[in-house]
């Protein structure tokens, strides 16, 4: 006699528990950025305290928010990237060079060679000869002016600097970078001297507003 076959049921397999993951995206769009603000805006702390005697009357509280904010445009418009890295050193650079400007007159030549490594950061060698063009536009009528009138020559550490921004923003950039400068310059002796009711043959800063005129180039 056959025994009929009892169809077995099929056993439903045991699912393993599943825990909620955080993701990756998550992190690298939040905590990253705001950590490396973070940083940036410390490392500036730093900075001006490290130098707190060369800058006694300038306002620390000022630079590190200015700089906090100038970070935070940064990472909106590149995220936690290299190019937000390279932006931020070049601030803290020319926060350095303009208090300087501002309180001696002065900037140390090391600055300039700074901006020059900067400039090959995240470098791309197809981008040189706009990276040399630039340098040249910007350095040849500066040193042009230098020769010719000596007496309304801008200073050697101005030339320097500029010449080392235009070499890292490259031609277009660099030269806009410093045509705003120039012109800020000029807006502000102008109204430096009617507020003062009396021309003046003291020495300008001219650095920030080179610094200014770099750091808007480059989030361009």
């Amino acid at each position: 006699m056959i025994r009929p076959i009892i169809p077995v049921e099929p056993i439903n397999p045991i699912r393993p528990i599943t825990f909620p993951k955080v993701r990756i995206d998550i992190l690298t769009t939040i905590i990253a950025p705001l950590f490396l603000l973070g940083l940036f805006v410390f490392v500036m702390w730093i900075m001006l305290k490290a130098n707190e005697d060369k800058f006694k009357n300038e306002s620390k509280l000022a630079a590190v928010l200015s700089a906090a904010g100038i970070g935070l445009i940064m990472i909106l418009l590149f995220g936690a990237s290299l190019t937000t890295v390279k932006g931020m050193i070049l601030c803290l650079i020319l926060m350095y060079a303009s208090l300087s400007d501002i309180r001696f007159h002065e900037v140390p030549d090391f600055v300039w060679a700074m901006i020059g490594i900067l400039a090959f950061v995240g470098f791309e060698p197809g981008n040189l000869p706009s990276m040399l063009i630039g340098a040249v536009a910007v350095f040849v009528p500066q040193l042009a002016v230098s020769i010719i009138k000596p007496s309304r020559a801008i200073g050697g550490a101005d030339i320097k600097i500029s010449t080392a921004l235009a070499f890292m923003l490259g031609a277009e950039k660099g030269i806009f970078a410093v045509i705003v400068g120039m012109l800020a310059a000029v807006i502000g002796v102008f109204i430096a001297r009617k507020a003062t009711k009396h021309r003046t043959d003291e020495a300008f800063p001219l650095v920030p507003f080179l610094a200014a005129g770099a750091v808007l180039a480059f989030m361009l």
